[in-house]
């Protein structure tokens, strides 16, 4: 087990990492490309300045209309994203990770406050999943990537936490939280979790449509 703990946080992040880079780059190449190709529009009517106003406008709780039409929903979407954003960021154990091999060192997460935003991040999980099966509309237009996805992270953020405290079987749990977080890296930029860098390009571009050409809020 100790041979598979050093291979994991060794020669396989750096593998999970460089995976994640080099599939970012070609991706975002390729859009840019087929955008001048395809749809050269997109990027002549991109503004900065409206793409950042839509943007942050969005990101403001309950502004936009869609975000109050499904309230439980958009609690637990927002929930989940900073739960997933913070955990692996700012957890102590990470952060020792990072200065370990980096020698980079900032502020943590009192482990507290660690354990609450993995509990909200499983519940938020879970009401997502649960959804996409009981809600007929969000059901038809599901795959088993949206099912797979969902249960990917709701598996790193759970054996994260049984091994962080020690429950059961702690070098079985830490290789599992390990070996499934660098399986949900690779996925980053080959999935639909490439959202991470094309959902605000995205709604950049909307932002900009609609202020610039439309003269109108997106929101």
């Amino acid at each position: 087990m100790n041979i598979i703990y050093s291979f994991l946080i060794g020669p396989m992040a750096w593998i999970s990492f460089s995976i994640l880079i080099i599939g970012f780059i070609i991706k975002i190449l390729y859009f840019f490309f087929l955008s001048k190709n395809k749809d050269p529009e997109v990027l002549r009517y991109y503004h900065i300045g409206y793409a950042f106003r839509s943007i942050v406008a969005w990101n403001i709780l309950f502004l936009a209309k869609s975000w109050r039409q499904n309230i439980p929903f958009t609690i637990a979407t927002i929930l989940f994203h900073i739960s997933i954003f913070l955990i692996p960021i700012f957890l102590t154990a990470h952060v020792i990770l990072i200065r370990m091999s980096w020698g980079i060192s900032y502020f943590t997460l009192s482990e507290t406050i660690s354990d609450i935003f993995t509990v909200v991040g499983l519940i938020s999980a879970a009401y997502l999943f649960i959804r996409r099966i009981i809600d007929k509309k969000i059901r038809y237009i599901s795959t088993f990537q949206d099912y797979f996805l969902i249960c990917l992270c709701f598996l790193v953020l759970f054996t994260g936490f049984v091994s962080y405290h020690q429950f059961i079987n702690y070098k079985f749990f830490i290789c599992t939280h390990i070996l499934l977080s660098e399986l949900l890296i690779i996925l980053i930029p080959i999935t639909k979790l490439s959202h991470i860098i094309f959902a605000p390009i995205l709604r950049g571009y909307i932002g900009s449509e609609f202020g610039r050409i439309r003269n109108v809020y997106d929101w």
